[in-house]
């Protein structure tokens, strides 16, 4: 009779299902962080994963089992609720961003189908300005939702953050975060530095665009440049660095700021274009014969989405 209690405890306590949480408060750590350092703290710091981390499905088999899990859009989910809560100044990576640390993230995915755990393992390095690492740890984290895969890896992520980020602030210890505290606003960060700190980063997609002035701008579509840290042009096979300058999503278009040109597509010989008139915008894709391309270059540009 004892051993039939223990298995009944046993499934019900597997079956529990989890809600996926909601403040950094409610996250459980190793680490606990020194009780000479306020939080949330108010140094400045970015946050970085890449696309393939937050595009990635876990998929996965055991007999005729299998399952599919989109890991990437909850760990965007604990990004965004674990860095901001500890750091008061903590912004997702973008052009523009004046960070004193640069938090960037990989991690692996895993699944326990005999307890119904969502595992999480993640590698997190935070470098300065500079480009150098100042800090680097591997953390772990777990949790049983039931067959709520969405909580159950969000809550994951979330523990892995929130010890990550724990050990960050004992590492650098209390006096040296509030002499930071004090500095003066780091400079705005550029494509060259983005590229610079992101050694390894690469292009993920590609869009077309053409020129309307001779200023440089570039008309694409909004889901073109949608998510994208840095976009550049492909023109005469050189590739330039663009800045988003405009963007509309509800109308699905994007103006990019590029270098000036000579030849770009007219939408009014007079240059006065009125609400609600209609034009044609050329495009074709990306990867054809040269003497195509050619052809049409006027009117298109490669967009690399990064």
């Amino acid at each position: 009779m004892r051993y039939l209690l223990i298995l009944a405890a046993t499934v019900i306590l597997a079956g529990c299902e989890v809600a996926p949480v909601k403040n950094v408060q409610e996250i459980k750590t190793e680490t606990q962080v020194s009780s000479k350092i306020q939080l949330p703290t108010q140094i400045p710091v970015a946050y970085y994963a890449s696309a393939d981390e937050l595009n990635r499905m876990y998929r996965g088999s055991r007999g005729y089992y299998q399952w599919e899990f989109n890991t990437g859009i909850r760990f965007q989910e604990a990004l965004d609720l674990v860095i901001p809560g500890i750091f008061k100044n903590a912004e997702s990576l973008q052009l523009g961003s004046s960070p004193q640390y640069l938090f960037t993230f990989e991690s692996k995915q895993d699944y326990d189908t005999v307890w119904g755990a969502y595992k999480i393992s993640l590698n997190t390095r935070v470098i300065d300005r500079d480009g150098n690492e100042v800090f680097k740890t591997q953390t772990k984290g777990s949790a049983s939702a039931g067959n709520d895969s969405g909580a159950g890896y969000m809550n994951a992520y979330a523990t892995a953050l929130k010890e990550a980020s724990y050990r960050f602030l004992n590492h650098m210890g209390a006096e040296k975060l509030a002499a930071l505290e004090t500095q003066p606003a780091p400079i705005k960060l550029n494509s060259d530095n983005i590229k610079a700190l992101l050694k390894e980063i690469k292009p993920v997609g590609t869009g077309s665009g053409f020129y309307i002035n001779k200023e440089g701008q570039i008309l694409t579509a909004s889901h073109v440049v949608q998510s994208c840290l840095l976009t550049q042009v492909r023109l005469n096979d050189q590739t330039f660095d663009t800045e988003l300058v405009a963007q509309s999503k509800i109308l699905d278009l994007a103006v990019l700021q590029a270098s000036p040109v000579s030849a770009y597509a007219k939408i009014s010989e007079t240059g006065a274009v009125k609400l609600g008139k209609v034009f044609s915008q050329p495009a074709i894709p990306c990867r054809i014969s040269s003497p195509v391309r050619q052809t049409l270059l006027w009117v298109t540009s490669a967009l690399w989405a990064v």
